[in-house]
């Protein structure tokens, strides 16, 4: 079965992910040269991706000794252990370390993407004004309700 490598740009992508530099993966992708037709969740999928991400999982064996899911475990349990430190209440390192933790168990798909929540847009002047009267005077009810 012949292997397929990903693509500049699917490797781009993943390294900006990765990166933590983005607010979101679609930032990151954006980036990389991905236009609006692609999802961070469907890129996850391609095979060329899935490939890579195979990488991090051999480099994870040969850097840490362990694989990339126990170092994971490993990050997380080190966190009921922080120690919280510095005037502003938190310990640096491992508050970045638990975000990169967040992005490969995103990306192995252990924590959903907040991007692939759903998200519902309404325009309030597509409706008719008989609805949109109707809406306001129920959503005035609605207000002067005591709580």
């Amino acid at each position: 079965m012949k292997r397929i490598l990903p693509s500049h740009k699917q490797k781009l992508a993943i390294d900006n992910i990765m990166s933590g530099k983005f607010k979101s993966p679609r930032q990151a992708m954006k980036a990389a040269g991905y236009t609006g037709g692609t999802s961070a969740p469907a890129l996850l999928q391609q095979t060329g991706v899935q490939t890579y991400i195979a990488g991090f999982e051999k480099k994870a064996l040969v850097k840490f000794g362990v694989s990339l899911d126990d170092k994971l475990m490993d990050v997380y349990l080190g966190g009921l252990d922080a120690k919280t430190t510095g005037k502003f209440g938190g310990d640096i390192d491992h508050k970045v370390r638990k975000e990169f933790a967040d992005t490969i168990a995103t990306m192995k798909g252990y924590l959903k993407d907040k991007e692939t929540g759903s998200k519902t847009q309404v325009n309030f002047f597509q409706f008719n004004k008989a609805e949109q009267e109707d809406f306001n005077r129920n959503f005035i009810k609605f207000i002067r309700q005591e709580g």
